[in-house]
């Protein structure tokens, strides 16, 4: 998509003194690409989808690349300021409020700022909700998926109160440990294989 110049110029474009002009060109032609690939080669990626049979999809597919678009997904969405619904109850939609876009540092101090729910927030929600429901099929990360709950445990070690229940408790870090090493050596197995 994108050129050999543009891209070490976007990868370069916060660290290395550029002129102002070639940055601003740079960037509106990275956009353009952007818009083009989103609006024209994903509607080509969908039809594929809809219209090459399972198997043939298959040899294209890698899980890697469901990775790296569920990844892209996410960036995707804090970029537009997606954020998470609460209320007190369906009968008082009038009280829903929105989590702000910065919630994720402030979650990290325990605070949570909180705005009135846009309709915009209402319809992404909404329409996640859907999506969610189909990849929660895919993927269940509820107490019931072992393995969910060893990973939610491995990315919340760095907070300060999960390392204070380990420092109190260290038995519950034995409780994940012999999942935690059955999910790597998954990972290492997996690797293995398709370096061969």
């Amino acid at each position: 998509m994108l050129s050999p110049e543009e891209r070490k110029r976007l990868e370069g474009r916060d660290y290395e003194e550029m002129d102002s002009q070639i940055k601003a060109s740079n960037d509106a032609r990275a956009r353009r690409k952007l818009a083009k690939w989103l609006k024209e080669d994903l509607n080509d990626v969908f039809l594929c989808l809809r219209q090459l049979p399972k198997n043939q999809q298959q040899r294209v597919f890698k899980d890697e690349h469901v990775y790296s678009l569920l990844t892209l997904v996410t960036e995707m969405m804090k970029a537009k300021g997606f954020r998470p619904i609460v209320g007190r109850d369906l009968e008082h939609p009038e009280e829903w409020k929105a989590e702000r876009p910065e919630k994720w540092e402030a979650a990290a101090r325990g605070e949570y700022i909180l705005n009135p729910a846009t309709n915009a927030d209402i319809v992404r929600s909404k329409r996640l909700t859907s999506i969610m429901m189909e990849l929660h099929e895919l993927a269940d990360v509820s107490s019931s998926n072992p393995v969910a709950q060893a990973e939610q445990f491995r990315l919340a070690q760095n907070n300060p109160a999960i390392q204070k229940v380990i420092k109190d408790n260290p038995a519950v870090l034995e409780k994940y440990k012999k999942a935690l090493e059955w999910i790597s050596n998954a990972e290492a197995s997996i690797k293995e294989e398709e370096s061969h």
